[in-house]
């Protein structure tokens, strides 16, 4: 995923935009694209984050990422006895610079999923990242104890959905957030 353009309306400081892959059973674990204020930190600029949200939300340092950068995220489990730990990791791969977050005592992830959260949106053209109407995901992997597997995509939406946002699937392992601007 790539940091697009920043939305032109300026009380995104109040209402983040966040982007995000991630893992979700009751709880989520996800690296975080996000613009806006968030309880991360961060302003009126891209940055990235690793988030875990359950009954409690933990979250790493933030990164700050500009337009255009490329955008790498990993959820990891490793196992010991009954219980799992999971590593997340965001990173900017155009920088090099990357958090990450470590969780413990987390059941197996059975879900995963490319996500848009925008807050108090009221005007598509203007909090949106300006001239872009879509955030795809590439490159998308799921490994299953060393064994690669081919996810099958289900687009889900939450209503209301003020600028039509829907996902586009074009295969296993490319998604988009589409969008429209009125």
């Amino acid at each position: 995923m790539a940091s697009s353009s920043r939305p032109t309306k300026t009380n995104i400081k109040r209402n983040p935009l966040f982007l995000a892959r991630s893992d979700d059973n009751s709880f989520v674990l996800q690296p975080v694209l996000q613009y806006g204020s968030s309880p991360a930190g961060g302003g009126m600029y891209w940055a990235i984050a690793s988030w875990y949200v359950g009954d409690r939300a933990f979250f790493s340092n933030l990164v700050n990422a500009t337009v255009g950068d490329m955008m790498f995220g990993t959820m990891t489990a490793a196992d010991s006895s009954n219980s799992t730990s999971w590593n997340i990791v965001s990173e900017n791969s155009n920088t090099k610079q990357s958090v990450s977050l470590q969780v413990e005592n987390i059941i197996t992830q059975t879900y995963a999923y490319c996500v848009l959260e925008a807050y108090n949106l009221f005007n598509c053209a203007d909090e949106y990242p300006a001239g872009t109407t879509s955030e795809p995901f590439t490159n998308l992997v799921t490994d299953v104890a060393g064994v690669s597997s081919s996810p099958q995509w289900v687009s889900k939406t939450k209503d209301p959905r003020i600028c039509n946002e829907h996902t586009t699937i074009t295969s296993p392992t490319e998604v988009a957030i589409v969008w429209t601007e009125s």
